[in-house]
């Protein structure tokens, strides 16, 4: 009885000893999960608050960015309501201050009418061209086909004439001539598109003859292209170009002339504008 009794004893304290060794291990285990999850809520916890910190910095960084790009909207609206209430108040001041325009226009069947604009200051100097013969740049006559004017026209502008003038014709700019002028006439530059001038021509800075046109009377200006026909002298102290088309009854006192081939010229031509003189040339030989 004392050998089993001994061997009970034994298997107890063996028994013991094991379920002591498996506590001790379960405890270790138990304690060591307890730590790898307390690691793991810190390693959350620091990614969660740098999340956050770098949300945070999103935010204010947004907010920044939305004042100032509200600052540029509301600076770039003030700037433009500003251009407007300018450019509003230039118009105003510019209604304000222009003068009225009135237009005058005049249709005739067959009765005569006449157009007369006499606004001219300065005079035309008939032996010289000088700086002071400048046009008025917002003054443009128009007579129009169909409009007989009788009696003269004077302009410190450019005129256009489509219609009939039976008088004299001055304008301190252009001449732009369709029509008939019966009378002499004067202007800055004469330019004749299948138009009729019966009187003598001066044409401060250059006067242009198309193919259709005729011109009956005496030429003087600084430089003339003509294509149409011209009876009378033709005195140019500058360059003539006669075209094909052109037929010239009367003498040509020139600084150069160039005749194109079909030219015909009933007349004297002299170069005696020219810089070499040929008759001082030989009386030298």
């Amino acid at each position: 009885m004392g050998f089993f009794n001994d061997l009970r004893e034994d298997l107890a304290s063996a028994v013991n000893q094991l379920t002591d060794d498996r506590s001790e291990n379960d405890i270790e285990i138990s304690s060591k999960q307890m730590k790898d999850e307390i690691a793991k809520k810190e390693k959350k916890n620091k990614k969660d608050k740098r999340n956050n910190e770098n949300l945070e910095r999103e935010i204010k960084n947004y907010l920044n960015v939305s004042d100032e790009a509200t600052e540029a909207e509301d600076t770039e609206e003030n700037s433009e309501q500003n251009e407007v209430a300018f450019e509003n108040a230039a118009e105003t001041n510019a209604d304000e201050n222009e003068a009225p325009v009135t237009f005058e226009t005049a249709e005739t069947a067959s009765a005569t009418e006449t157009i007369v604009e006499e606004t001219m200051d300065n005079t035309f100097s008939s032996n010289q061209i000088t700086a002071d013969y400048q046009a008025d740049s917002n003054d443009f006559s128009v007579i129009s086909k169909g409009t007989v004017v009788h009696g003269g026209i004077d302009t410190t502008g450019s005129i256009e004439i489509n219609g009939v003038v039976e008088g004299p014709v001055k304008a301190n700019g252009e001449l732009i001539l369709s029509g008939s002028v019966t009378g002499n006439v004067e202007a800055l530059i004469i330019s004749v598109n299948a138009g009729k001038i019966r009187g003598n021509v001066k044409a401060y800075n250059g006067i242009y003859i198309s193919e259709d046109s005729v011109l009956i009377g005496d030429i003087e200006s600084t430089e003339a292209e003509i294509g149409g026909a011209v009876k009378g002298k033709i005195d140019v102290n500058g360059p003539v170009v006669l075209k094909s088309e052109a037929k010239v009854l009367g003498d040509i006192d020139c600084k150069s002339v160039q005749i194109n081939n079909g030219a015909v010229i009933e007349g004297k031509c002299s170069q005696k504008y020219a810089d070499v003189s040929p008759s001082a040339f030989f009386e030298n030989l």
